[in-house]
């Protein structure tokens, strides 16, 4: 005995509505059923997978990021201290001496005097803490020698600069 399975013609629309008395192959039922199943969305899998992949590139972007960022410290820091050091080279010769501390060295007066003997404009772009002692890039103090006019950094690695 031979069974012959009906084909039947279905129109090509998105959404096919199958009646009891249609009759249908066996393929053309799981192409509708895998249809169907694809429209639903995401699985649990496929969304648990793009997101360690998308955090995978995260961690590699905030990589990049810090050592970017450190870099660019170190070279302001290497400007900052270059700056500093030519502004106690400068206050030496009118003053003929060192200032005694850092934040004399920003307020611009000469020792014992009221009067500014020095432009303290040049030193705008670097940042102070709330005693008035200039910091590096790095958030640190800046170490002063007033006997030798030696400015340094506080910063760990960063000594030798």
């Amino acid at each position: 005995m031979q069974v012959f399975i009906k084909k039947t013609p279905l129109k090509k629309k998105r959404n096919v509505t199958l009646h009891e008395s249609d009759t249908v192959d066996v393929a053309t039922c799981m192409h509708i059923r895998m249809r169907r199943r694809s429209q639903t969305g995401f699985t649990i899998l496929e969304f648990t997978i793009c997101f360690f992949i998308a955090l995978i590139f995260f961690c590699f972007i905030l990589m990049h990021l810090e050592s970017t960022l450190k870099t660019t410290r170190e070279s302001a820091l290497k400007q900052e201290l270059g700056t500093l050091r030519k502004c106690v080279k400068v206050w030496y010769v009118f003053n003929d001496g060192y200032p005694r501390d850092l934040r004399e060295l920003f307020a611009g007066r000469m020792f014992g005097s009221s009067e500014p003997s020095f432009n303290p404009e040049l030193l705008t772009s670097i940042a102070q803490d709330e005693y008035g002692y200039p910091v590096d890039p790095f958030r640190n103090r800046y170490m002063y020698d007033p006997m030798t006019g030696k400015v340094s950094s506080t910063t760990p690695g960063q000594e030798f600069l």
